[in-house]
């Protein structure tokens, strides 16, 4: 099973051109804590969670994947099916396209928060009121700096999507040439 804190944690930090030394240093940690937390083998307490998110200029993103926290939700009749034939005519497998496919909701729901995309996820009241949160200030450099990572590639299902092609390649199920 994936470890979505591990896998996050790595991602933020490549972004960043960081190395695990180098994120230690900076969120005053050791670098075989930063090495325990990418392989999945210990997750952080809340100070190590939070020097993390200051680190990595991302704060509150790493808490959910850290926390763990189970989502219950009613699964449609048919979306296993619908994901299972998208995942194939992708030439995925479900676990590769899962992936993606969480990066993309996050991202969705991010950009309809700072008033990149319309409302699919939420309510404009709902959307009102989680900007109303934020300082202006930061909602304006938030929409900036994820405008720029989408117009650079540098977002996290761009990566994946990078990823998954080198995968593809890699095991024969691509014929493009890196």
């Amino acid at each position: 099973m994936t470890d979505l804190f591990a896998d996050k944690l790595i991602r933020l930090r490549t972004q960043k051109g960081l190395t695990q030394r180098d994120l230690a240093a900076m969120a005053g940690l050791s670098w075989s804590q930063i090495s325990k937390y990418e392989s999945g083998k210990s997750k952080p307490r809340k100070k190590a969670l939070w020097a993390l998110e200051e680190a990595l200029d991302c704060p509150g993103e790493l808490a959910a994947f850290a926390e763990g926290t189970k989502i219950a939700v009613e699964v449609p009749a048919g979306l296993y099916e619908r994901l299972e034939q998208a995942a194939a005519e992708a030439q995925l497998s479900i676990d590769e396209y899962k992936h993606f496919f969480l990066a993309r909701l996050i991202a969705w729901s991010h950009d309809e928060i700072l008033g990149i995309r319309p409302p699919t996820l939420f309510s404009k009241e709902e959307i009102e009121q989680m900007q109303s949160r934020m300082d202006p200030d930061e909602a304006d450099s938030r929409r900036e700096k994820r405008l720029k990572q989408i117009k650079d590639g540098s977002d996290d299902e761009s990566m994946i999507l990078a990823e998954l092609e080198e995968r593809k390649i890699f095991d024969g199920r691509s014929t493009k040439n890196k």
